[in-house]
């Protein structure tokens, strides 16, 4: 492990393993029903690779977490997967049930985690998970899929990426844009110390208020005894300049105060409208799985079409991002299966061999986005 990574384990293991702890439990729900839906589909090899990168993401986080066992039965659970994605063997009952015991030892162990208990090593499970591969294949070399569990994370992606859990929900925000939003929030903190003293200010200025007024009226009783008046009034000017005084004070210390507390607010907002920024993703990054998804329909289905993409640059909430890439698939699905016409229909009908799938994002009101589909196919 490099020095650099070492120094974050140690700055930042807390935060690290809470977040690690929020994002492993999405990712085990999500990786159950990827077997699931496998089990289904056993000739379908999204699930598959779907599973793949649950597993890679939840190796990733526990290497980074230091939290070994987890990062080791998931790195020989995503060798398996591996495997079959690569068609080294078919899958079987004997496969599944594997892969099933895997994964609620994975549950297990997050549950582990959740109670901050101590995680043994899946001994007997990544053992089974070799023996089931060289009976598969008995001159695949098992040290060579599963390397040293020492994997140096990274330095360079773990420099460039802050992880942050946000309201239980993990997102990753660019350094730049997270060091801005911490010095913003460290002048929102100054200025508020600010205030603070102001306001004590304030109430020492008042303290002195309230006893100048009370001597002024011990002065004003001695006027009605009509002796010693000259000094009465003397004593009475000078508390009225004190008074006069005191009022002044109060005027500039509260001015300043107002002054504060408008850059307070302007820092304020600033401040949100960053973390807001790290938040949003470009759709560009929906567009690889989605090219992918349209080839993987091509060849189920013998088609010829393929994804143009208009507006890509336009920005979401990661969010509404991940939440909108399912259905996109599923109307990309209908529009080739039921839209584009095969090959020959197409030539018949003076079109292109390859059909054209648009998307067009573009931005209705300010938060509302506006997704367009369209095809050159037959209309249905």
């Amino acid at each position: 492990m490099s020095p650099l990574v070492k120094a974050v384990a140690m700055k930042g293991n807390k935060e690290l393993l809470e977040a690690f702890t929020h994002e492993s439990a999405v990712l085990l729900a999500s990786s159950n029903t990827a077997i699931k839906q496998w089990q289904k589909e056993p000739s379908n090899d999204m699930h598959p690779k779907q599973l793949q990168r649950y597993l890679s993401t939840i190796k990733n986080g526990a290497y980074l977490s230091s939290t070994f066992p987890i990062a080791d039965l998931t790195r020989h659970t995503e060798s398996l997967v591996s495997l079959v994605n690569d068609n080294k063997f078919e899958t079987n009952t004997l496969f599944f049930n594997l892969l099933q015991r895997c994964q609620l030892r994975l549950a297990d162990m997050q549950d582990q985690l959740k109670r901050r208990s101590s995680i043994k090593l899946a001994k007997d499970l990544i053992a089974e998970i070799n023996h089931f591969l060289v009976q598969q294949d008995p001159e695949l070399d098992t040290k060579e899929i599963t390397p040293n569990s020492n994997i140096a994370i990274d330095s360079k992606t773990l420099s460039t990426t802050i992880k942050a859990s946000i309201g239980g929900e993990l997102v990753q925000v660019k350094a730049d844009l997270f060091n801005l939003s911490t010095n913003f929030s460290h002048d929102v903190n100054i200025s508020s110390a600010l205030i603070a003293e102001q306001n004590m200010a304030i109430r020492h200025q008042i303290h002195e208020m309230n006893s100048t007024f009370e001597h002024l009226q011990n002065q004003i009783k001695k006027l009605a005894h009509f002796s010693g008046m000259q000094q009465i009034s003397h004593d009475l000017t000078d508390s009225a300049t004190h008074l006069g005084l005191l009022t002044h004070s109060i005027r500039n210390l509260a001015n300043e105060s107002e002054a504060l507390i408008r850059q307070q607010s302007k820092l304020s907002d600033n401040l949100h409208h960053d973390l807001m920024n790290t938040r949003l993703s470009p759709f560009s990054q929906l567009i690889p799985r989605l090219k992918r998804f349209v080839r993987q329909i091509n060849a189920e289905l013998n088609k010829r079409s393929e994804l143009i993409v208009y507006g890509a640059d336009l920005k979401l909430d990661s969010t509404a991002l991940n939440s909108i890439a399912a259905p996109l698939e599923q109307i990309l699905r209908t529009a080739i299966s039921y839209g584009i016409e095969n090959h020959k229909e197409r030539k018949q009908s003076g079109k292109n061999d390859v059909a054209q799938l648009i998307t067009y994002s573009h931005s209705h009101h300010e938060s509302e986005i506006v997704i367009n589909l369209s095809d050159d196919g037959q209309r249905y």
